[in-house]
């Protein structure tokens, strides 16, 4: 996007900025700056250099901490996914000292010609049955045709 001339008007007093910011965002960002104004000047005061200067400071001292906040997240990221690396990396030796115990010594002076590497074979799947909607109709025919055993013979209490 091009640097365009922008008239901002801030706290009753219009500057001339260049920018290449979009319209709306630099509305929202005047708001921002005239709503902490507002916390700062009583009511009916004038807006002075040192007002608008205390803004600046606060708003930079906000944008620090917001900056220090995501450096301290993004350590804590790294150190915690630097942990589960060193976990899933035990994991994956473990299960290599697992794979020689069971498959014999495979290293290169222990295993002359290579060889392919221990895989099981799937084993063949059942056909699923045929069912049909006749088929239930069926089930549930003779199902319902069954003879219960009568309350004497079920021996309730």
């Amino acid at each position: 996007m091009a640097s365009r001339g922008v008239d901002l008007n801030v706290a009753g007093m219009t500057c001339r900025v260049v920018t290449s910011a979009a319209d709306d965002e630099l509305a929202m960002l005047a708001a921002m700056v005239e709503e902490r104004l507002g916390t700062i000047l009583k009511p009916g005061r004038p807006v002075t250099k040192q007002a608008i200067l205390l803004v600046a400071i606060a708003l930079a001292h906000e944008v620090h901490e917001e900056r220090t906040r995501a450096r301290t997240l993004a350590d804590r990221a790294r150190t915690t996914l630097a942990k589960l690396l060193e976990r899933v990396d035990g994991v994956l030796s473990t299960s290599d000292d697992l794979a020689l115990e069971r498959h014999g010594d495979v290293s290169i002076e222990g295993r002359g010609a290579p060889r392919k590497r221990f895989r099981e074979e799937p084993k063949p799947r059942r056909p699923l049955p045929d069912v049909t909607v006749d088929r239930l109709r069926d089930v549930v025919r003779t199902d319902k045709a069954r003879s219960r055993p009568a309350e004497k013979e079920r021996g309730s209490e």
